[in-house]
């Protein structure tokens, strides 16, 4: 059996930033809006030539746009802090959430 082709990787991009980090680098945070949460479940049955990684990779982007989404509707201008938690809802299924702290940034200049 031929080895799947290697996960093409595209970097995502949001109506608003999402780091990883803390802090803003270059700006100042005006408020903290609060934590928000995308949450998303897979099936774990798997089709037989799909590719775990590919599958992982696009569940993980889905719960960061659900994510995404809330932070926008609470009026951020950024997510601060993202980390990711799973668990398995089921025998049968399983949960990704992607979390971070919407925030406000402070005007520039």
């Amino acid at each position: 059996m031929p080895e799947p082709p290697p996960v093409s990787a595209s970097f995502p991009r949001h109506e608003i930033p999402v780091l990883t980090l803390e802090t803003f680098p270059g700006r100042e945070i005006a408020e903290v809006l609060g934590s928000v949460e995308g949450c998303v479940t897979r099936s774990r049955e798997l089709e037989p030539r799909a590719d775990l990684s590919e599958i992982l990779m696009v569940t993980r982007q889905d719960a960061v746009d659900a994510m995404v989404i809330l932070a926008l509707r609470a009026g951020a201008d950024a997510v601060l802090g993202l980390r990711f938690d799973t668990s398995a809802i089921s025998d049968g299924a399983s949960e990704i959430c992607a979390y971070g702290t919407a925030v406000k940034l402070a005007e520039q200049g």
